[in-house]
């Protein structure tokens, strides 16, 4: 009975969270039969060639499909290693180069990791501290005024956070590894209550019990 037509592979069916997908590997199942399709081998090779794509699942659903349930990876940031800017999604994952087109996305510094292919994971423990504070700025409505341009994570005691419009409107938020998003919501009240001109500032440091606020230095006419 397995080789009867009634188990030719006539449709593939992908998940809608994978959302657009050209995957030329499931369109060749087509014509085959469904039982001798390696569901194990298949789900390592799209796993490796299609790193955009997470939790991926190949399924059989008889007598004639296909089903293929993934979740495609967002880009999250972009990442400076080895003299290469990268994406990189939320858990740490490599996109693939880091294109014009998505340059607002925060710059993250600082960082190293033996391995930069498309679909392996940074190994560098900093990232987790630097995912937090982008989702900590993004997440504060009253710092919508200071998207985060960059963040050198180098020195988890010295965090260094390039925020602004614009390279005239930038200025530096400095925190650390330990109480960075409690500061963060005290400079978002701040900033809400316009009681710091930001035009003026240089840089904000977080770290201590008050913010400490450097303005910017006027060259005298």
């Amino acid at each position: 009975m397995s080789r009867s037509d009634l188990f030719t592979v006539k449709e593939i069916l992908l998940s809608d969270s994978m959302g657009p997908a050209e995957i030329p590997e499931l369109s060749r199942l087509k014509g085959h039969n469904i039982f001798a399709v390696r569901l194990d081998r298949l789900e390592t090779k799209l796993n490796s060639k299609y790193p955009a794509l997470s939790d991926l699942r190949v399924v059989r659903r008889f007598p004639d499909q296909i089903v293929v349930n993934a979740v495609r990876r967002e880009p999250f940031a972009r990442a400076v290693l080895n003299g290469r800017q990268l994406l990189i999604d939320r858990e740490g994952y490599f996109l693939g180069t880091a294109y014009a087109e998505q340059a607002a996305l925060p710059l993250v510094k600082g960082m190293r990791s033996a391995r930069t292919s498309s679909g392996s994971r940074i190994n560098d423990d900093r990232y987790a501290v630097a995912s937090s504070i982008i989702t900590a700025f993004r997440s504060n409505r009253s710092l919508e005024s200071l998207p985060l341009r960059s963040i050198d994570i180098a020195d988890t005691l010295h965090i260094v956070c390039e925020a602004g419009e614009g390279e005239e409107e930038e200025i530096e938020v400095i925190v650390d590894a330990k109480s960075f998003t409690p500061r963060l919501a005290e400079l978002g009240v701040l900033v809400s209550r316009q009681e710091v001109d930001l035009s003026g500032v240089k840089y904000v440091d977080l770290r201590f019990g008050a913010p400490i606020i450097a303005q910017k230095k006027h060259n005298s006419p």
